[in-house]
């Protein structure tokens, strides 16, 4: 037989009513009547008679026959008379028992017996005949403190179970939006080119052939610095009309980037590049790259193409 699960939000109210029960069980009757029987073991004590002793019937709501003793007795104090009917402290509010459990006090406090009294100080006529603390106390004590533990734990079990829940549903709200951002991010274009895997095939060529080209020889290793006066070059380059060339395999089809090694510089047209390389200012070992995109490579390169 399958076993329901409690719904954590009702876990919640059930909890805190069990806890709410048992913490005013505790609060205003189970430790006050506690406290107030240990207090009645220092009360001041008279003489006093036994007025009433009798078995009290009565049915609880299941309809069973219960049994209580009802014993009345009177005491004067400063020479004012007083009655009372209370056993111990809780004694008149208690469940009640078994007959024989009731019969106990009946046959211990008899009509007209003399008995010690134990009346509180504090001038409210309060009295008793057996001062101190009875089991009924503690586990009066100990069922308020188990309904409070109880709903506590209740509550804070299903306080557990919201906040788990709580956090997997962020995690798939969270996985839902960031699916949906990365569906609608655009993908990245690759460079324009009519034949990329031909071109890189053709610049891996000429390097190779241009290893051990005389422009290479006596430049030290490492050296990227140009020897270009920006501001007059592109004074120079601005006089050239504009022009929209794609990339294609042939260099001198491309405007060129020359790289720096702090800046860099363009864009050329590949002419403008071969004079400056002619005239030393770039060395074949310097970098570039087309300004509409695509791979970065030697000045030499394009150079080479333009001999060949």
């Amino acid at each position: 037989m399958r076993t329901k699960t409690l719904n954590p939000f009702a876990g919640v109210f059930f909890g805190l009513i069990f806890a709410l029960i048992g913490s005013a069980l505790v609060y205003y009757k189970a430790w006050p009547e506690y406290q107030n029987a240990k207090e009645s073991l220092k009360w001041p004590t008279t003489e006093g008679v036994i007025l009433n002793s009798e078995i009290t019937e009565s049915k609880d709501k299941k309809n069973h026959r219960v049994y209580k003793p009802h014993i009345s007795f009177s005491f004067e104090i400063s020479g004012k008379q007083y009655t009372s009917a209370q056993i111990y402290i809780g004694s008149e509010t208690s469940s009640s028992g078994s007959h024989s459990e009731a019969n106990v006090y009946i046959r211990k406090y008899p009509v007209g017996k003399k008995v010690m009294v134990y009346y509180s100080p504090t001038e409210n006529g309060e009295a008793l005949l057996e001062p101190g603390t009875k089991t009924g106390h503690y586990l009066l004590l100990g069922i308020g403190a188990l309904f409070g533990l109880v709903g506590f734990g209740i509550t804070l079990s299903s306080l557990l179970k919201i906040a788990v829940l709580a956090t997997m549903l962020g995690v798939v709200v969270g996985a839902f939006f960031g699916k949906s951002k990365e569906d609608h991010r655009p993908t990245p274009q690759a460079p324009s080119s009519n034949n990329p895997s031909d071109y890189r095939k053709k610049i891996s060529a000429v390097e190779k052939k241009l290893s051990s080209s005389n422009h290479n020889e006596g430049v030290q290793k490492g050296n990227n610095n140009c020897e270009i006066n920006l501001d007059e070059e592109m004074s120079t380059f601005n006089k050239v009309s504009a022009t929209n060339i794609l990339p294609q395999d042939e260099p001198w089809k491309y405007q060129w980037i020359i790289k720096g090694e702090d800046k860099d510089y363009g864009p050329y047209t590949f002419e403008k590049v071969v004079d400056f390389f002619n005239q030393g200012k770039v060395k074949g070992q310097h970098r570039c790259s087309p300004a509409s995109g695509g791979e970065i490579v030697n000045i030499s390169t394009i150079v080479k193409k333009k001999a060949s």
